[in-house]
């Protein structure tokens, strides 16, 4: 009982039907209701396209392995592709509602663990060269969208920046293709558990977080700074606007006179 008061209502609830609120059956009842909207108005499949593009992201999600988010079936590629296509080709669906763009970063961050992972066995073979590169053309196509995105974020609300592809990594001396201990990582743990799996070396991730805790520092530093540069603003301007009535009747006295004597 104890421990009960101090849960809150929802964290009740969600311990006391786990089943039916776990992530994926909230997923797969989302997906259920699209179908169904979808089976009574056709009309409405371009309505819910955003809708589509998250349940098909983090279906994604969901199904990869945690520890090892390189290791990815046929199925689980082909979908990586189709949700990181739908995202060049439309990138205005990155601001519609909900974490659009947080889910969008993290399948790319998957796609580039694939193919670190893929180049780490080898690209000898036509089929494993041609799927590289295929990937690699979508994975640089969504970087640029959502690294874009990201400069028109507030600090606060940025995620971990999506890195360049180092195309001269040597595979032999096992050199990966996206080096994420250089990748500057945002404050959430969440999302650096995302970047930096279990397979990853220790003192890597270790060293990464430090930089991002640095990063985090610096973020909360620069949001002071424009929080008061926008204070200092608003005041210069209801200096300038906070006149009398005799003041605005000269003004406009200025503006109308001239036209008034053509």
């Amino acid at each position: 009982e104890a421990e009960a008061k101090g849960k809150t209502a929802t964290e009740t609830a969600v311990q006391n039907n786990y089943e039916e609120l776990s992530p994926r059956n909230l997923l797969n009842e989302a997906s259920s209701l699209l179908q169904s909207y979808e089976e009574n108005s056709p009309s409405l499949h371009n309505i819910f396209s955003g809708h589509h593009l998250l349940v098909s992201a983090l279906d994604v999600i969901f199904s990869i392995n945690a520890d090892d988010p390189g290791e990815l079936d046929d199925s689980q590629i082909q979908n990586l592709i189709t949700v990181l296509k739908a995202i060049i080709e439309r990138p205005i669906m990155l601001f519609q509602g909900g974490p659009t763009y947080h889910i969008m970063n993290n399948c790319t961050i998957i796609t580039a663990h694939f193919l670190n992972k893929l180049y780490s066995e080898g690209i000898n073979f036509e089929s494993a060269k041609a799927l590289f590169e295929e990937v690699l053309d979508i994975y640089n196509g969504a970087r640029m969208v959502l690294n874009s995105h990201r400069t028109k974020l507030p600090p606060q609300l940025r995620c971990v920046e999506i890195p360049r592809p180092n195309l001269t990594a040597n595979s032999k001396n096992r050199e990966p293709v996206f080096d994420f201990g250089k990748t500057p990582l945002g404050s959430c743990r969440t999302w650096q558990s995302r970047v930096l799996p279990e397979s990853i070396s220790p003192d890597v991730v270790k060293r990464v977080r430090v930089r991002a805790k640095s990063s985090s520092e610096d973020t909360k530093s620069s949001a002071s700074s424009s929080t008061n540069e926008y204070e200092r603003y608003r005041s210069e301007l209801e200096r300038e606007f906070d006149v009398d009535d005799k003041a605005l009747l000269l003004v406009l006295s200025r503006i109308i006179t001239p036209s008034t004597r053509k």
